[in-house]
């Protein structure tokens, strides 16, 4: 299939294309702002893109140079991976701009795609917007989770309209090689310079994935696309559903015969409670394409050393 895949240098994205490539399919990748201006760890997934695939820079979605590459190509598939995430994690994000940003043109985009015979769109949700089903309030419980949340209601709701196949697929908590600085890659660091790490929320009931796994069930979600058989909505892959304690514990039994060190750690007293306490989706991806985990630790491991030891990247 020839797929239109636009958040090209985010973590999950890299993975994603890379995971669509190895299935076979010719992936045009879509970054957002011009070359030059990809520095540190989004630079690397960048070039790692690049090396293997045709990539478009400067061609945010929803912008007229978005709307001309629409013009001038075809394709099977639309993923809609982008999304305005500037301070997402606090609650100063900018809704306003977001919900601008992430539905930019969308009648025009959508309409553009059903003329040129892509009826297939792929939208990316998250698990902060509240889709699974055991959610308390089912509701999103942060602003980004909101606009998340929004952007694929509007898609589904015009692409209904407009009889295309819009389908949602929702993230979990990703993690692996070449993501930003966040708890594995901090963890990593303290432990290979033979530091205790400090959990800060570990009653938190949360939902954590390879993210190679989470990229070979998003190629598998995409071909289901052509399957008769297959129609739900939303998709929503499921990896170590556990508490924050219990995963930091696996995840450092599985790092310490690969890193040959001690992966020590600590759970503090958790006083926010101000997340929802469980946060899971329904899938196994795992048991459900019946593969092994071993290979994804062995990946995480050798960025670990190849590139967070040495300061390549987070330095």
């Amino acid at each position: 299939m020839k797929i239109l895949f636009t958040g090209a240098s985010s973590f999950t994205g890299m993975h994603f294309i890379e995971a669509l490539l190895l299935e076979g399919h010719d992936v045009l990748a879509v970054f957002s702002r011009p070359m030059e201006a990809y520095t540190g760890i989004s630079q690397v997934r960048m070039k790692r893109i690049q090396k293997k695939t045709s990539c478009i820079f400067g061609s945010r979605y929803g912008t007229k140079p978005f709307m001309d590459l629409l013009e001038n190509h075809n394709f099977d598939v639309y993923c809609h991976h982008w999304s305005y995430t500037t301070n997402y994690q606090k609650l100063d994000f900018d809704l306003e701009k977001a919900l601008q940003q992430n539905t930019l043109n969308l009648t025009t985009v959508l309409e553009c795609l059903a003329k040129k015979g892509c009826t297939k769109i792929a939208v990316t949700g998250s698990i902060f917007s509240g889709f699974q089903s055991n959610h308390e309030s089912k509701l999103p419980f942060s602003p980004y989770g909101l606009s998340k949340k929004i952007q694929s209601e509007i898609f589904h709701l015009y692409g209904d309209i407009l009889g295309l196949d819009v389908r949602t697929f929702v993230i979990p908590n990703p993690f692996g090689a070449f993501d930003n600085r966040k708890m594995a890659s901090i963890f990593l660091e303290q432990w290979l310079n033979n530091k205790t790490a400090q959990v800060f929320i570990p009653d938190y009931i949360r939902d954590n994935i390879h993210v190679e796994l989470l990229a070979l069930g998003y190629a598998s979600w995409i071909q289901s696309f052509f399957n008769p058989d297959i129609q739900d909505t939303v998709f929503l892959p499921s990896g170590y559903q556990m508490s924050v304690k219990d995963f930091v514990s696996h995840f450092a039994q599985a790092m310490r015969p690969r890193l040959q060190v001690a992966c020590d750690f600590v759970c503090l007293t958790q006083n926010d409670f101000s997340q929802p306490l469980q946060l899971v989706n329904n899938t196994d991806i795992a048991q459900t394409l019946q593969v092994s985990t071993d290979p994804y630790w062995n990946n995480l491991a050798h960025f670990a050393l190849e590139y967070i030891h040495t300061r390549k990247i987070y330095g």
